[in-house]
């Protein structure tokens, strides 16, 4: 579907590295769906670790999907304690996983997620803390463009972007059946 989208398919020839990042990008989910899935097995959490990172590496955004995984292990976490609290039995908390298990995948995804994140980014290789940090920083605040566009028949700024530009965007670029399909909950 997403080869299909005519955006994704113009990007194919001039911006590759959003079509790697999208690419890794899936996987990393993927990956994380299956670590969640399997009841956090260590090796699926290394598999996990190993394509944030690499999706990482590409786009640090990606960094982003290891903070969803930690949120989503939390709050499995928290709902199975809550639960187990709720039934007065919190000493045997026999929930499909055990508490060993439960620090364990934590452990791997965040660690398993810095060593690869280190092994494969050369410049981390000196002081990989502050390399990250300057790269979060970077990204986080990167603005660079100051031109104008065409929108609507009017040529406007950045600042001067109305509320409606992405709806009108999005009209304009999705092919309608795509925006069908995405109506309907397909």
């Amino acid at each position: 579907m997403l080869y299909l989208y005519p955006r994704f398919f113009a990007h194919a020839h001039y911006n590759i590295k959003d079509l790697m990042f999208t690419a890794l990008f899936t996987i990393t989910l993927f990956a994380m769906v299956l670590f969640l899935k399997y009841k956090r097995k260590w090796w699926l959490g290394l598999i996990f670790a190993f394509f944030t990172a690499l999706s990482t590496n590409s786009r640090v955004i990606g960094v982003m999907v290891l903070c969803g995984c930690l949120c989503l292990m939390l709050l499995e976490d928290i709902a199975a304690w809550l639960s187990a609290r709720r039934q007065k039995n919190i000493g045997a908390l026999d929930y499909s996983l055990t508490l060993r298990r439960r620090l364990l995948s934590y452990v791997v995804a965040i660690v398993g997620f810095v060593a690869f994140y280190i092994f494969i980014t050369p410049a981390t290789w000196s002081d990989p803390i502050r390399v990250f940090i300057d790269t979060l920083s970077r990204f986080s605040s990167y603005d660079s463009w100051a031109g104008t566009m065409q929108f609507m028949g009017e040529m406007i700024r950045k600042p001067q972007m109305p509320w409606y530009f992405l709806p009108v965007w999005w009209l304009f670029t999705v092919p309608f059946i795509y925006l069908a399909l995405m109506v309907v909950g397909i």
